[in-house]
């Protein structure tokens, strides 16, 4: 390394974001323990990742993507009445590429080269996962409840050649997210 591991610090946080989404199950008949899911929605994922350097360089570095996503996914209920699984894939299409941010405790004109260079050479790209969930649907009152998790399979930037010295290195995003919902009958 250029500097010795003990003079500086690194720090990676994830982004809280929201989800909206809209899904189609489809099941052959009433009492089928199979259904098929499919998914449209909107989901904000990305980080942050901090740098303190003993001489007192701080920075971060953000990158906060927006994706559609198209889930097909798999539902089992066995027995019906009991909670069910959920597998399958998950396709994001980035929407904001370009949405990294940069500060640091330098001069806020250098900072903004800085995040301009930085959007020059790192570009997002579209995400792909496989998803994995539990749910529990509350018949009487119409809601469901449901986890999931998923595992990112896609390197979600793209580093351009640059003068920074940076590689390309795997950046995927996983991640766990909550639900709670209402269908609606047509």
């Amino acid at each position: 390394p250029i500097y010795p591991e003990d003079s500086y610090e690194t720090f990676a946080d994830p982004r809280l974001g929201g989800t909206v989404s809209l899904f189609i199950d489809y099941r052959h008949s009433s009492d089928a323990y199979l259904a098929a899911r499919l998914e449209f929605g909107f989901s904000m994922q990305g980080g942050s990742f901090s740098y303190e350097y003993i001489n007192d360089l701080t920075y971060e570095l953000g990158v906060n993507y927006d994706y559609l996503t198209v889930a097909p996914l798999l539902k089992l209920n066995v027995p019906p009445d009991w909670p069910y699984l959920l597998a399958g894939v998950q396709f994001g299409i980035n929407l904001s590429g370009q949405n990294l941010t940069y500060t640091s405790n330098d001069d806020p004109s250098v900072n903004l080269q800085v995040q301009q260079s930085l959007r020059d050479v790192l570009k997002g790209r579209s995400n792909t996962g496989l998803v994995a969930g539990l749910g529990f649907e509350i018949t009487r009152s119409g809601l469901y409840i449901e986890g999931r998790y998923t595992l990112g399979l896609t390197d979600v930037i793209e580093t351009q050649p640059n003068g920074f010295l940076f590689i390309e290195a795997p950046n995927k995003i996983s991640y766990w997210q909550v639900t709670v919902g209402m269908p609606i009958a047509f």
